[in-house]
């Protein structure tokens, strides 16, 4: 059974389109990313899927059936900046939500592993960063959710911590997690399903991290800085792409293609020459769509 689907959700404010016609489903075992740059929409579609805005057109469905308040015991939330009762100690706060759920025993596991209780006696709003979203991931998981919705899910924690979580807390059998992140490098290894959304719209199918770079026609890409580029010798080269940023020129070369990187070399060694990665395929597809 599919624990969620989201059916051709639009979404708009004032005449402008955040979301167009965005569909995808996650299933029992799936670790569903949904990335995309700032402002693509990714949490207005979180924000729509946990009802707390009203789709413009379009439907979810949860576990085949019902919307998110009618499924809210078997989903777990995880905000980004999470502001969870701020003059409330950490134990009232967890105390509170075991009684909404009806849970007589802690998870204890988990609540060692993150430390809370070094911080159970402090009001939420003296907590750092870190602290919160340890105490935010925690009550995310108290109730054994089968699905989880995580914004967000590992920021402000030490990467030493994140891959941890990953495999102790959020994953699990036949769980299903739909996630966003701005940690590309996550988003490859742990997704098992990849939705890249811009303005508001999906651009690709969905696949796994390494099916979308195999899918790819561009596999190398050449790194190398503006002030040696010199005048774009590329402009009209067929079997390239050419995208710049601030400092450096990214040339990305489709299959077997030789010509270009000896072309580059007539003109300076000091270049780097790299497989594409995740963050590469996402900006390759955003400027085929422009």
């Amino acid at each position: 059974m599919t624990m969620l689907q989201a059916n051709n959700i639009s979404f708009s404010i004032q005449g402008t389109s955040i979301l167009r016609n965005v569909s995808l489903e996650v299933n029992p075992g799936e670790i569903v990313a949904l990335l995309g740059q700032n402002g693509s929409g990714k949490t207005t579609f979180i924000e729509l899927l946990c009802n707390m805005m009203k789709c413009s057109s379009g439907n979810f469905a949860f576990f085949g059936k019902g919307n998110f308040d009618q499924n809210k015991q078997n989903i777990g939330v995880l905000w980004d900046n999470p502001v969870i009762f701020p003059m409330l100690k950490v134990k009232e706060i967890i105390g509170f939500t075991r009684r909404i759920y009806n849970i007589s025993e802690l998870p204890r596991d988990i609540y060692d592993f993150l430390e809370l209780d070094k911080i159970k006696n402090r009001f939420f709003y003296q907590l750092s960063k870190g602290e919160r979203k340890r105490v935010a991931i925690f009550l995310s998981v108290l109730h054994t959710p089968s699905l989880l919705i995580l914004d967000e899910p590992t920021a402000d924690l030490d990467p030493m911590i994140r891959e941890v979580i990953w495999r102790n807390i959020f994953k699990s059998k036949n769980r299903g997690v739909l996630f966003t992140t701005h940690l590309w490098e996550e988003a490859g290894k742990y997704a098992t399903k990849i939705y890249f959304i811009y303005e508001g719209k999906i651009i690709s199918k969905a696949l796994s991290p390494q099916e979308l770079i195999n899918e790819s026609a561009y596999q190398q890409k050449i790194v190398i800085s503006k002030e040696l580029s010199g005048t774009d010798p590329f402009e009209n080269d067929e079997n390239v792409l050419v995208i710049p940023d601030d400092k450096f020129l990214k040339i990305y070369l489709k299959r077997e293609d030789t010509k270009t990187l000896q072309k580059v070399q007539t003109r300076t060694y000091n270049f780097s020459l790299m497989p594409v990665e995740l963050e590469d395929i996402y900006q390759i597809l955003v400027m085929i769509k422009k």
